[in-house]
């Protein structure tokens, strides 16, 4: 009993002093799990085209069209091609001010031109700066703040709820074995008083979602904490050395390196398509004039991000030069590629997104349902 007295004085004053900073990041995090989704709605018109075309054109022609549909003031960063014929492909701009206080001073601009690559037309022009999840985002990983700040706040704040996530168990475990006792912990009395059913709403789903709760919190975490990548990399690795992939030489094909009339951009495409005929997505980063390497990644499927193999160009020639696959990465190195992927719940599709929606919304209600709790209590 003493034990647990101390347990909920901990439970409790970590609750009042982060409660505010739980439910702004799990409110957030919950609207965001389906982002890909609405946004794909949302902009249906300018993601999709309805009439696809057989063969794509050279796509350093499109990064043409789409800069001079841009202007000249914004520089292309990443360009997004798919294997899907009915996508638009995407040509990303970005500008950023580091030293700005906030998310609105530090994001100068988030545009992306995207083009129909049968015809080269431009299906749109979207600036992301004011779009809706890009603020959710913000809010969810930083507050709003430049992410020197919020971050950290952000991360100590998901630490402290995984230490409420633990100390909440102990508190839920049935105190007795007898048959009334332990169904009480697991259903909700919804014909009881006010104070009882909002502690059966703090407890009881705050219990079924703990699991998933913890996974998302602790991947969250490990988004800033090293040590606690380094800790799933280890783990994963089952605590012994293992070698890490290393980029492998790629062979030079003379038939594309032959064809004058593409660019070096548009040969290192050429290749990777070949390379990958079933990819959902590659996505290219021009480099600068005096670059000579040239990076492009093929990610295999839709809503996740990461089974992807890196490929590396000469700038000047369109030579492949080197590739790392996913598939020849270690355990440890897989699960930390896999990080952002178990936090949105994207991993297990539709169903893992569905699950990391409701333990999001659950953990928004806690700090809600707990203050409660301890004014009523008062």
């Amino acid at each position: 009993m003493q034990l647990k007295k101390i347990v909920r004085f901990v439970h409790l004053w970590l609750g009042l002093s982060t409660g505010v900073l739980v439910f702004i990041i799990s409110i957030s995090g919950c609207l965001y799990v389906f982002k890909d989704e609405f946004s794909e709605a949302w902009y249906a018109r300018v993601l999709f085209i309805d009439h696809p075309g057989k063969q794509p054109l050279p796509v350093s022609l499109l990064q043409q069209k789409a800069q001079r549909a841009l202007g000249d003031r914004y520089t292309i960063s990443a360009i997004t091609t798919y294997g899907d014929p009915s996508r638009t492909w995407s040509f990303s701009t970005y500008a950023s001010d580091p030293e700005a206080l906030t998310y609105f001073g530090q994001v100068k601009d988030v545009r992306l031109a995207y083009l129909d690559p049968y015809t080269g037309k431009v299906a749109g022009i979207i600036d992301y700066k004011y779009d809706f999840f890009m603020l959710v985002k913000s809010l969810h990983t930083s507050l709003w703040l430049r992410g020197s700040i919020g971050r950290p706040v952000n991360s100590a704040a998901t630490l402290v709820f995984v230490v409420m996530l633990v100390s909440g168990l102990a508190l839920w475990w049935p105190g007795s074995t007898q048959e009334t006792a332990v169904k009480q912990r697991f259903t909700i009395r919804w014909n009881a008083s006010f104070k009882r059913v909002n502690y059966d709403l703090h407890s009881v789903p705050g219990f079924y979602a703990l699991l998933i709760s913890l996974v998302i919190a602790l991947t969250g975490a490990a988004m800033t904490y090293g040590w606690l990548r380094s800790a799933a990399y280890s783990a994963a690795n089952g605590f012994r050395e293992r070698p890490k992939a290393a980029m492998a030489s790629l062979p030079a094909t003379r038939k594309i390196a032959a064809d004058t009339h593409l660019t070096p951009m548009s040969r290192a495409l050429v290749f990777t398509r070949k390379l990958y005929p079933g990819a959902f997505s590659i996505a290219l980063y021009p480099a600068a004039p005096a670059d000579s390497t040239l990076y492009v990644y093929a990610n295999a499927r839709h809503g996740t991000i990461y089974r992807f193999d890196l490929l590396t160009f000469n700038n000047f020639t369109g030579e492949p030069a080197q590739q790392l696959r996913h598939a020849d990465k270690n355990p440890g190195e897989k699960l930390n590629a896999m990080n952002y992927d178990i936090h949105t719940g994207a991993i297990g599709g539709l169903a893992g997104k569905a699950l990391a929606f409701i333990a999001s919304l659950v953990a928004a209600s806690l700090p809600v349902t707990g203050f409660l709790i301890w004014k009523g209590r008062r």
